[in-house]
């Protein structure tokens, strides 16, 4: 399969593209089927290209089939029987799949306990949410025969989704690394852009008098961290997720292609992070300021993090992800207290990969798990009906804002599980443009000269299981100060060592060599 390799010049020209078929797609919100209605001549010719849009067949002609579908949820949702109801119902009388979906949410601090067993198990089931790097995770999935391959399904049941809507260079960020190339998933398409930073709860910073412009490196956070651990008790001045990479290691000089790392400035050298001076230096400071209390003292241990920060009470959490719009969301997951966000990284496109939603290998019917998927993307009352639930009765919309009803039940706060993000509604406060400067911020990213590259662990999954075993038993201690690295960082590497890190590195570093030859990369 050829492999396509772009630039940032060609990022964009695939983003404006997309924009165009997004709005060809999604311009109308009526309760009609978006993905067949023929009052669109883009989605006609759209239709019309597919030889099996079974979707445009009366219902009649398609068997009723059940599709069962796995996703994360911050939190288990008391209505969440009549959303299923109510989606039913809606494909029922709207679209001519006739299916009966039936919606499994785990909370997040659940999902790899729960999944685990059930994907082992071979249970037949057609949908599942799977990341590249947090919870369920992508290539160990594709490796161990948990996903189907999707590219003809995409060509024949999705092909909105495959060729309007997604843009190409996003594909190719996903494709699977076990040799094959192929798309074992589809994107939520959002923000693509990984810009880190901190973000602040206003009131802290307005009782402070503090400059938050005038923190240029993690360490200008300190003064901030003291007041607030002198001065406020009852408030945790930082703390953010124990899981692997979620604590404030900023170096604008490192960056990653998936499990591997390289300095911005030599791309084609793959470095360990956990032995650059950069990472221990970062351990020094994380364990510096957990013993004078600046931490969550228990945050190692704490296995539910949307949990501890719904409380309301931390002054500052590290995030992965800083873009328009992202200071509400943050405040909906922190009871609501205002926020100040604060970029410590230029933007980098970090791919697709963060929140996709794959089909099961054991699904019984695969091809209509993809129409469904087609039209989750595609149409917006459907995927609005998912992320929010009955309108009048789970939200209302307000001067064109989503606001959720007090007490109604269902308010998930994950559309970016679902799929296709522009078609969600914008909340109270966020820029009423959101959808054009996310799109601006992926545009603009840094792309990596290599983010086409795929390192291949098919045939070293022994050494990969055993270095993340390592990893997941001494780096959640290490990143968040709760360990001296002193004396548990030189366990941390002569672990990792023993594990295979050494063969696993040396595999990716020939195969980033052979790939940049074969692509004219390397002088």
């Amino acid at each position: 399969m050829e492999r396509h390799t772009w630039s940032k010049k060609t990022l964009k020209a695939g983003l404006l593209l997309s924009l165009a078929g997004l709005i060809a797609a999604t311009g109308c919100s009526s309760t009609k089927d978006n993905a067949g209605d023929k009052s669109s001549p883009s989605a006609a010719a759209s239709v019309s290209k597919s030889p099996a849009a079974e979707t445009n067949k009366p219902q009649a002609d398609l068997p009723r089939v059940d599709l069962t579908w796995y996703y994360g949820i911050n939190a288990a949702q008391a209505d969440q029987q009549t959303v299923e109801n109510a989606v039913n119902d809606y494909l029922a009388k709207n679209t001519k799949l006739n299916v009966t979906l039936h919606l499994k949410p785990i909370p997040f601090a659940e999902y790899d306990n729960k999944m685990g067993p059930i994907i082992a198990s071979r249970e037949k089931f057609d949908i599942m949410w799977t990341t590249g790097s947090w919870l369920n995770l992508y290539q160990p999935l594709i490796d161990k025969g948990g996903l189907l391959p999707l590219d003809d399904l995409l060509e024949k049941h999705a092909p909105k989704t495959r060729h309007s809507i997604m843009p190409e260079a996003y594909w190719d960020s996903i494709r699977s690394s076990s040799g094959d190339h192929k798309i074992y998933a589809i994107f939520s398409l959002q923000i693509a852009a990984a810009q880190k930073g901190f973000a602040f709860q206003k009131r802290f910073v307005d009782k402070y008098k503090f400059d938050v412009n005038k923190v240029k490196t993690v360490a200008d956070l300190e003064p901030f961290l003291k007041q607030i651990k002198d001065n406020e008790p009852d408030i945790i001045p930082l703390a953010f997720p124990s899981t692997i990479g979620n604590g404030p290691f900023f170096p604008d000089n490192i960056r990653n292609i998936g499990s591997s790392f390289y300095y911005k400035q030599d791309p084609y050298k793959l470095i360990e992070r956990e032995q650059t001076p950069e990472y221990a230096a970062y351990l020094d400071l994380m364990h510096d300021w957990y013993k004078k209390g600046y931490i969550y003292q228990d945050i190692a241990a704490t296995q539910d993090f949307v949990k501890l920060q719904a409380k309301g009470n931390i002054a500052v959490t590290a995030e992965q992800g800083v873009f328009p719009g992202s200071d509400i969301t943050i405040s909906g997951r922190s009871n609501n207290q205002p926020i100040i966000t604060l970029p410590m990284t230029p933007p980098v496109f970090s791919g697709a990969s963060g929140t996709m939603e794959g089909i099961s290998s054991t699904s019984p019917n695969p091809e209509r798990a993809m129409m469904l998927l087609e039209l989750v993307n595609t149409d917006v009352k459907l995927y609005q009906l998912l992320c929010y639930g009955v309108e009048g009765k789970h939200y209302k919309v307000v001067d064109g804002n989503y606001t959720p009803i007090d007490g109604a039940g269902y308010a998930p706060d994950i559309n970016w599980v679902f799929g296709n993000t522009f078609n969600a509604l914008p909340k109270a406060g966020q820029p009423r443009d959101l959808v054009e400067q996310t799109k601006k911020m992926n545009a603009d990213a840094e792309v990596s000269p290599i983010i086409a590259f795929r390192p291949d662990d098919s045939a070293l999954q022994t050494e990969v299981a055993a270095i993340r075993a390592v990893q997941k038993e001494y780096m959640p201690g290490l990143e968040t100060g709760t360990y001296n690295p002193k004396d548990y960082l030189p366990k941390l590497l002569d672990n990792e060592k023993k594990a295979g890190l050494d063969k696993l590195h040396q595999a990716h570093q020939e195969q980033l060599d052979k790939w940049a030859a074969a692509n004219g990369k390397k002088k």
